[in-house]
């Protein structure tokens, strides 16, 4: 099966080793599945309904990234 744009996107990054963090804010079942796909994990997938609780993803995702540096 042929990769839509995005989705070839997404594989190309992960392939380098490109870490992919995907928010979805309110998307539908069709958006949330590519987002969750393209994100390098299931974890690093974060299903967003409001505005309000993308502080504490940010900083969950500062609270990754710093850990990976940290390892590194």
């Amino acid at each position: 099966a042929k990769l839509a744009q995005p989705e070839k996107l997404c594989v190309n990054m992960k392939d380098k080793g490109i870490k992919i963090y995907a928010i979805g804010v309110g998307v539908s079942d069709h958006s949330k599945a590519i987002l969750q796909t393209c994100a390098t994990t299931v974890e690093n997938y974060y299903d967003v309904t409001n505005a309000s609780q993308l502080q504490s993803v940010f900083e969950h995702i500062a609270g990754d990234i710093a850990m990976m540096r940290i390892s590194n």
